[in-house]
């Protein structure tokens, strides 16, 4: 099945952003980021607009990165499963009815147990 070149650019995107914000630069950044926006308060007198400013970044910037690192957790757990498949279709003694029970219902899944 060919991928449409928006989830391309998404995916790629997202292992780009995922492996970045796993790094100690970019939490240092982060850190010195927030203590510059508490820092400038007093400069802009805590306005309503510093502060909504403030709220909105400080919202928004987690709200993104739980979408991103979803979608890379996403890819990673699809790589983990065609593997472990691989596996049971390999070994002679695995039950190959094993194979796909990801898309099964959770009462099926837990009655294999």
């Amino acid at each position: 099945m060919a991928e449409s070149q928006f989830r391309k650019r998404f995916r790629v995107f997202s292992d780009r952003v995922s492996d970045m914000s796993g790094s100690p630069f970019v939490f240092i950044a982060s850190v010195i980021l927030v203590l510059a926006g508490l820092a400038s308060g007093p400069y802009f007198k805590w306005s309503d607009a510093h502060r909504t400013w403030l709220d909105m970044v400080l919202a928004l910037t987690p709200f993104w990165m739980v979408f991103i690192l979803q979608a890379t957790q996403n890819r990673d757990s699809e790589i983990i499963e065609a593997k472990l498949d691989e596996l049971l279709k390999a070994i002679d003694k695995a039950r190959e009815d094993l194979v796909g029970i990801q898309k099964r219902p959770h009462e099926e899944i837990k009655a294999d147990r």
